[in-house]
């Protein structure tokens, strides 16, 4: 409640409401009983909903981000806008799927939601005026869910500050990056099925090759796994700088859903990205042009970073194709540019 606004911050005015943690775990019990999805329940706040009752009167449009805060819209008079991300019930089907997991809450709760966050999204969509997400991927898959209009459903996709991620080709050494919050299930599942099942097989060709995970990060899950061969280096102030000395920019993820901005990140800095199927989804690189795209099994993921790591030639090739893809259609300055305008259009179908 009382971090600093950033430099940058583009809002005239900011309105802090508190949600206490028992509340939350409360809402999440009463639909977890109740057949609501929990994702709109465990945010939910009387206060909350009476600051934007207040507040939209004064106000000509009205953005949500994620479904957890779309039921604030119902009251709202004006233009409506649903900022879905990524769609969710995907992530959820993927972390269910996955071989050899062993039953858990979790894992229950994850089964539980996959319906309930889907019914619960096609419900509230029908309200808005526009709905978004920042991949085609996650568009057609929300659309064939929901059967809402296509034309009420446009994708914006992310974007990387190139300025604050300068270009760096040169680069030697064994050190492999991976860049995101722990905290966030696909990326710890990233995590330690990596250091679990890949870097064993790399380190069978190269015991010298070091993982230094770059994020926040929970003292359990770094006790569990920090090593000679693992840092965890937690949130940085610069990148750049925390990655200077990597060779190569790893995304195993298994779960999730969108766009890896992780993947942004290391072809912008120059880093050679190694990818799963599912973190190149939403990309609009060639694969084995701008970024490697591996089979799903732990084995070709590490042929294929051993390969990499010997083949100097290759790793230049990939970082200044994957750094003048995010020049040519990744910029902030070029995405932002026509944002106002193609969201007018997409308003105005």
């Amino acid at each position: 409640m009382e971090a600093v606004l950033p430099e940058d911050n583009p809002f005239s005015e900011v309105h802090r409401i508190r949600l206490p943690k028992w509340r939350s775990y409360v809402n999440a019990l009463t639909a977890l009983v109740t057949g609501r999805s929990m994702q709109t329940s465990y945010y939910h706040s009387g206060e909350f909903a009476q600051a934007v009752a207040r507040l939209q009167g004064s106000h000509d449009i009205l953005l949500c981000h994620l479904a957890r805060t779309a039921p604030y819209a119902a009251g709202f008079r004006g233009t409506k806008v649903l900022e879905l991300t990524d769609f969710i019930p995907l992530t959820y089907a993927r972390s269910n799927s996955i071989k050899g997991k062993a039953l858990s809450l979790r894992r229950l709760i994850y089964t539980l939601e996959q319906g309930r966050v889907d019914r619960a999204q096609n419900q509230l969509a029908p309200q808005f005026d526009l709905i978004t997400f920042v991949s085609d991927v996650d568009r057609e898959m929300f659309l064939k869910s929901s059967g809402m209009p296509p034309a009420k459903v446009a994708t914006f996709g992310n974007g990387v500050n190139l300025h604050e991620r300068p270009f760096h080709e040169a680069r030697s050494g064994k050190t492999l990056a991976f860049v995101g919050t722990l905290k966030a299930m696909p990326n710890a599942d990233a995590v330690s099925y990596f250091i679990t099942s890949v870097l064993p097989l790399i380190h069978n060709s190269d015991p010298d090759v070091k993982f230094r995970v770059v994020g926040a990060v929970d003292d359990n899950f770094k006790a569990r796994f920090e090593g000679s061969h693992v840092q965890f280096t937690g949130p940085v102030p610069d990148l750049a700088k925390a990655l200077e000395d990597c060779v190569l920019g790893v995304c195993p993820v298994r779960i999730g859903a969108g766009v890896q901005n992780k993947m942004l990140d290391y072809m912008a800095l120059g880093l050679p990205a190694v990818t799963t199927r599912i973190g190149a989804e939403g990309l609009d690189g060639q694969k084995d042009h701008t970024f490697v795209v591996t089979d799903d099994k732990p084995e070709a993921f590490a042929e294929t970073i051993t390969s990499l790591l010997d083949n100097d030639k290759w790793r230049r090739q990939l970082a200044r194709n994957g750094r003048e893809l995010m020049e040519d259609h990744y910029s902030w300055a070029g995405r932002l540019g026509d944002l106002p305008l193609r969201m007018l259009q997409s308003l105005n179908h």
